[in-house]
């Protein structure tokens, strides 16, 4: 990993075991941004210069330099001597550098001791008062913010598709929010509200616990994080998908050019191959027809309160294969008959709960419903091919629970359907 010395603005490379204490920064591009080169030249152009002129050149230095001055003198400020900063870091000249970093991406914001977030479109008010007490403070913001706060809820930080991974890696108590001058809105505790309400993310999943202990102890369904990615936008178009490697931690090769259908269907096929949740498959689309795997991830924006069952890993191990999706279901749910094709019908170890329904944290215990996706295709007896019917509505079964699924798994007879991915769109 490369780091920023943040008094000096000179770089130094470290191996993962040996890594320094470091502040890292979560932002949003600007058309000026300074690249690793760009910065090697700055360091090379004022090598015998103090810290002082460091700082002073780099704020005269354009927008995207000054960015870099301001983060290390924010960071020098509160005592951490090393920062990271993904626009100068990493040296994106290197495919494999830049693949290697990206991959890494998630685990560098979790061990970064704090995380400044930094809104450019967003600016909070300096009181012209002197305040004399932390009781006065507090009454001010108290008074000064919901004016503040739709603007702030606004920010265009928050539709970025790598802020996501920024904003649930580190730990609660790490993330510090700053404005476009560089002043301290707010720690991620104080402004839990806002930032769900903006995100969408429920508040359970931005508490102190962390994203990743929910992910392992609830079981945070693929569903409802791919929810959260479903209304962000990144400029390069596959990185709809590499911008997601962190928060579901799988690894893949970079291929810019590929285009984002493709790189999203790769995507989901490394998360098939790490996890059972079939919530995976529980996303809607106005396609006449389509597969099990979703072409984006706006595909999702519907799903976030999508569970994982108690039942997850009953069915057989699907795979993806050179005729479509193989994966098991119980003989008894096919097939019927229409317009001289068969209807299937899959149900999936995911539930939609009803309201007032209490997650794994909660006690309220009720009949899960699994959710349920009609196919279409041609019975071959010993197995079947099909392709996923258009679905704008997740649908649940009302007469099968998740407990007589496992059943039928369990005792009776299964056959393979192999779900037909058509030829993604460039």
């Amino acid at each position: 990993m490369r780091l920023l010395r943040t008094k000096t603005l000179e770089f130094e490379d470290f191996l993962d075991s040996q890594l320094p204490v470091y502040a890292i920064l979560s932002h949003r591009w600007g058309e000026h941004e300074v690249s690793y080169k760009e910065m090697r030249g700055f360091q090379k152009e004022h090598l015998a210069a103090t810290n002082e002129e460091r700082y002073k050149a780099a704020e005269a230095s354009g927008l995207g330099m000054a960015k870099i001055k301001n983060f290390c003198q924010k960071a020098s400020s509160n005592g951490f001597d090393w920062g990271w900063i993904d626009t100068c870091c990493i040296d994106k000249r290197s495919s494999a550098e830049l693949s290697e970093s990206i991959n890494a991406m998630f685990k560098w914001y979790a061990r970064s001791s704090v995380c400044y977030i930094y809104l450019s479109d967003f600016e909070f008010p300096v009181h012209e008062q002197e305040l004399g007490s932390e009781h006065d403070i507090q009454a001010w913001y108290h008074r000064i913010w919901p004016t503040m706060s739709p603007n702030f809820k606004a920010s265009a930080w928050f539709t970025r598709g790598w802020t996501l991974q920024e904003l649930l890696a580190p730990k609660t108590s790490q993330i510090s929010f700053l404005d476009g001058n560089w002043t301290l809105i707010g720690h991620l505790s104080d402004l839990l509200d806002d930032v769900s309400a903006a995100t969408g993310i429920a508040k359970m999943f931005l508490t102190e616990m962390g994203f990743r202990n929910q992910q392992r102890q609830a079981g945070v369904s693929i569903a409802r994080i791919m929810s959260w990615a479903s209304r962000r936008n990144t400029s390069r178009e596959e990185d709809v998908a590499y911008c997601l490697l962190g928060l579901f931690n799988v690894h893949m090769p970079l291929l810019y050019g590929e285009g984002a259908a493709n790189a999203f269907h790769r995507l989901q096929v490394e998360i098939m191959k790490e996890s059972d949740d079939e919530s995976l498959f529980a996303w809607t689309s106005n396609r006449e027809f389509s597969g099990l795997l979703a072409p984006s991830p706006a595909c999702f924006a519907n799903s976030e309160n999508i569970l994982t069952s108690r039942y997850a890993g009953i069915r057989p191990p699907y795979s993806m294969t050179n005729k479509g999706l193989a994966l098991s279901v119980p003989r008894l749910h096919l097939p019927e008959m229409e317009d001289n094709y068969h209807l299937f019908r899959i149900y999936l170890n995911c539930f939609r709960p009803p309201d007032g329904y209490q997650d794994s944290q909660g006690s309220l215990i009720i009949a899960q419903h699994p959710i349920s996706l009609l196919l279409t295709g041609i019975d071959e007896g010993a197995s079947c091919r099909a392709s996923r019917r258009f679905c704008d509505v997740l649908e649940s079964s009302e007469d099968l629970t998740l407990h007589d699924l496992n059943q039928e798994f369990l005792h009776g007879e299964t056959r393979v359907i192999h779900v037909f991915e058509p030829q993604r769109e460039e």
